[in-house]
């Protein structure tokens, strides 16, 4: 098997030059693109495969790194993983990719699995604001959109309370005063604060909300179901929908568009893409993934070498962006 010397000895440089190369610190050492491509073609002519074990004990590192959501499928959380994967892979790193569906039970299970995994670090958004990440865990951990109240490190996201409250000033201007609210999961730190900020505009403008906002909907299946349902009921009282993330936006549309039904304008955190397309006015809070993902990594890269005991509670709100698009058409 070939080693960093024979590596070494082939492409004409030293051994410090090609471990460097290999272990993705080409930026910090600024080597010429030259001697990159030639370590490389050294390495892979010669078959050379890096000994991570014996790296990991030497440097007490395993050059991994996990990233804990909810739900791949969800655009917000795909958008995130690939803005790790792209960090990792350029500077040498694995991401390994977790999801909790959810459920508590098994985030803790997947908290458990990673530790005994060694990995270095990692990047949660956390299922509960009040029961997740209650452990002593032997990894940095840094919370992103959501955020547990009894861990006691850095989180990353946007002021959720203020976006709601600015949606709801903005539906309020767009004439809605019977809102229907749809969220997501209950426990959820950031629906928390986007339901608090929503309500706190309503109660301000003296708008009473007709119905208890209908959480712990995960999906665009279960708010096609649920607007369905109050269509068919007959209970359609409302003039404007909230969402509490636009996740849940396609069921909403489809089940307004079967029933042809009018409101005044659909709002939601997250990006919309087909926002400008419908016959309603839609609003989102648009919020700055890749400014959220960018800092997340690292921060974790900088309490790597930190005592994990010693890392203190922080909390890094980012600029989110309103965003309004008129009816492109109406009902008849």
């Amino acid at each position: 098997m070939a080693s960093l010397k024979d590596v070494s000895a082939k492409a004409g440089v030293s051994i410090c030059t090609v471990s460097n190369i290999l272990n993705g610190k080409t930026d910090q050492y600024k080597y010429a693109d030259k001697t990159i491509k030639k370590v490389f073609k050294a390495a892979s002519d010669l078959g050379y495969v890096a000994n991570t074990v014996a790296r990991s004990l030497k440097t007490r590192r395993s050059g991994t790194i996990a990233v804990m959501v909810a739900d791949i499928t969800n655009a917000f959380y795909t958008e995130i993983i690939q803005q790790l994967e792209q960090h990792c892979q350029d500077n040498g790193q694995t991401l390994i990719i977790c999801t909790t569906s959810e459920s508590l039970e098994r985030e803790n299970e997947t908290l458990a699995l990673l530790a005994s995994r060694q990995i270095d670090g990692l990047i949660i958004s956390p299922v509960s604001e009040s029961a997740s990440l209650k452990g002593d865990y032997p990894f940095p951990i840094v919370q992103i959109d959501r955020q547990a109240k009894s861990y006691k490190g850095p989180f990353i996201g946007i002021n959720n309370k203020t976006a709601a409250a600015e949606l709801a000033d903005a539906m309020l201007k767009q004439g809605c005063r019977r809102p229907l609210i749809i969220g997501s999961a209950a426990e959820d730190s950031s629906i928390k604060q986007r339901l608090a900020g929503f309500k706190q505009v309503m109660r301000s403008k003296k708008i009473s909300i007709d119905r208890v906002p209908i959480l712990n909907v995960f999906n665009s299946d279960q708010s096609e179901q649920v607007v369905s349902e109050l269509i068919e009921a007959g209970e359609t009282s409302w003039d404007g929908i909230f969402v509490t993330s636009h996740v849940l936006s396609m069921g909403v549309i489809k089940a307004l568009s079967q029933s042809q039904l009018a409101i005044s304008c659909l709002a939601g955190i997250d990006d919309l893409p087909v926002a400008s397309f419908l016959p309603w006015t839609v609003i989102s809070q648009v919020q700055p993934i890749a400014e959220m993902t960018d800092l997340a990594y690292r921060m974790l890269n900088d309490i790597e070498d930190t005592d994990v005991k010693k890392v203190k509670k922080s909390a890094h709100y980012l600029d989110h962006r309103l965003e309004s698009f008129d009816p492109l058409f109406s009902y008849i």
